[in-house]
């Protein structure tokens, strides 16, 4: 958390703010993001003047000044395996470009070259644009692109500490949560299917309960309706109680586990925050080593790739 502070230094705190791209979806992780962002608003007294998903974004911000600030939501969607999300942060940088923009802690990978050196030339060209990366080596990329207004900050979630406990102790001391993707970032050599169906593998789809997750995807169809209509308005507050339920669930479920296996950056955040053991292995690009690399060396309750992960 006192890390995470040190983002105050970077903009006039008396100013209105944008947050652009909350997380309108059920990844748990940006749930988490935007839970721990808005914990760091409340807690500095910043004023959030409005805040859009990359679905609901207009093409003009009524009543927008040149000192309003925009922070963009921090989370692992810069570079080129997310296109919507950077194609819409592109977008906030080009039609916004007086404006000081912040990008909250991200890990930054790229497959293509030239989406890269493109998207690298955007940021150098804002010229009142800083990014926080997530880890060092997102940090050196950034740098060695040329774009110095750039610095080392940990994962929003961090201001979570202290706010989010485990709900009971686990009944059953010897029992093993298996998180593990399955998606685009899941690094197949290294996956092997639990075996066990007293111990099968989950992902954050499973931890959310069933009722929550048909609630919220109805309100997000509502939400994405609306947006194509042309109707414009703040729906964040019609969204958040989705998202404070599917946190609740996901800290319900991780509650019943005394240790954590996973290869989601926030499936290890969420088990230490909670207090529990993770033993952590890592996605398809190493953000989880790069991430424990730069913040989390020395933590006796995590510990990397035993056998019961890999």
């Amino acid at each position: 958390m006192e890390n995470l502070n040190g983002i105050l230094g970077y903009f006039d705190t008396t100013k209105r703010v944008v947050l652009y791209d909350y997380p309108l979806h059920l990844n748990v992780g940006d749930l988490l993001i935007e839970m721990g962002t808005e914990q760091f608003f409340a807690e500095n007294n910043i004023q959030v003047w409005k805040r859009y998903s990359v679905y609901d974004m207009p093409a003009s911000i009524r009543g927008m000044d040149d000192d309003v600030v925009i922070f963009c939501h921090g989370g692992g969607n810069l570079g080129d395996l997310y296109p919507l999300f950077q194609r819409g942060r592109d977008r906030v940088l080009d039609l916004y470009p007086r404006n000081p923009i912040l990008v909250l802690p991200q890990t930054l990978y790229f497959n293509s070259a030239d989406c890269f050196r493109e998207s690298m030339a955007r940021f150098r060209a804002h010229g009142n644009c800083h990014i926080f990366a997530r880890d060092e080596r997102s940090l050196e990329a950034l740098q060695r692109a040329g774009v110095h207004r750039s610095s080392t900050m940990p994962d929003m979630a961090h201001y979570l500490w202290g706010n989010l406990r485990a709900e009971s102790s686990p009944e059953d001391s010897a029992r093993i949560l298996r998180l593990v993707r399955r998606d685009m970032e899941s690094k197949s050599s290294a996956l092997q299917q639990s075996t066990d169906p007293a111990n099968p593998d989950y992902d954050w789809h499973n931890v959310i309960a069933h009722r929550t997750s048909r609630y919220a995807r109805l309100t997000i169809k509502a939400i994405r309706m609306r947006s194509d209509l042309g109707l414009h308005t703040q729906k964040y507050w019609q969204w958040r109680p989705m998202q404070d339920r599917a946190i609740g669930d996901s800290v319900s479920f991780f509650s019943r586990y005394p240790k954590i296996c996973t290869n989601r950056l926030h499936g290890m955040l969420l088990g230490l925050l909670l207090g529990r053991e993770v033993c952590a292995f890592d996605n398809s690009y190493g953000k989880l080593s790069s991430y424990r690399d730069t913040w989390l060396r020395g933590m006796e309750s995590l510990t990397w790739e035993p056998k019961e992960c890999v």
